[in-house]
């Protein structure tokens, strides 16, 4: 009888091992405020013919005073670099799709550059001030328009080992800002206020 259960542990220890980990982290997590930036043909220099936008949206918790620095707790979606034809000014509805390349309907897949982050990715703001930042490695952004509310779909998979997904939804009227008034920065964490 020893012998048997001894058996079945290390069976099902080994099936444990065998299988490849991927940590859900948060389910359908509500996101509440943010703003959708239009670029116009930002890359138009350097040959892209496009159109391009970014999303930035934060969960309930978080804080943005009117100098855009942010506080509280909980989590920042950024979407940066979503790529859209160039007669649209609004972003269109449809499914995105993370890519290393300027294509219709892509936007571009997480990076780290000395400290700073482009691309997309999500990050975390935790109550006792610190922070973890994780790269978007694939996924899909849906965008849909139910009358005047915008609707905003997530499905993430981050970068990391082990690698993790996430799913969020942001719903409402959002605010566009015009970036081609502002011009671009690559956006760090620097600027979040440590409270």
């Amino acid at each position: 009888m020893k012998k048997d259960i001894i058996l079945i542990i290390c069976a099902l220890l080994l099936l444990s091992c065998g299988k490849s980990r991927q940590v859900e982290t948060p389910k359908d997590e509500v996101l509440d405020k943010g703003f959708i930036t239009f670029f116009g043909q930002y890359y138009a220099e350097e040959g892209v013919k496009k159109n391009v936008f970014e999303i930035d949206v934060y969960s309930p918790d978080i804080v943005i005073d009117e100098n855009m620095r942010v506080s509280g707790h909980g989590t920042n979606v950024y979407i940066s670099d979503l790529f859209v034809d160039t007669l649209s000014t609004r972003l269109p509805a449809g499914e995105y799709h993370s890519s290393a390349d300027a294509e219709d309907s892509a936007f571009l897949r997480g990076i780290e550059l000395e400290g700073h982050y482009s691309g997309a990715y999500v990050l975390t703001l935790e109550q006792s001030g610190s922070y973890h930042v994780a790269l978007v490695d694939t996924g899909t952004v849906s965008v849909s328009y139910v009358g005047d509310t915008t609707v905003i779909d997530f499905n993430l998979v981050l970068s990391g080992r082990p690698k993790s997904t996430y799913k969020g939804q942001y719903r409402g009227k959002i605010p566009y800002l015009d970036g081609r008034k502002v011009g671009r920065h690559i956006k760090g964490v620097s600027h979040l206020s440590k409270t």
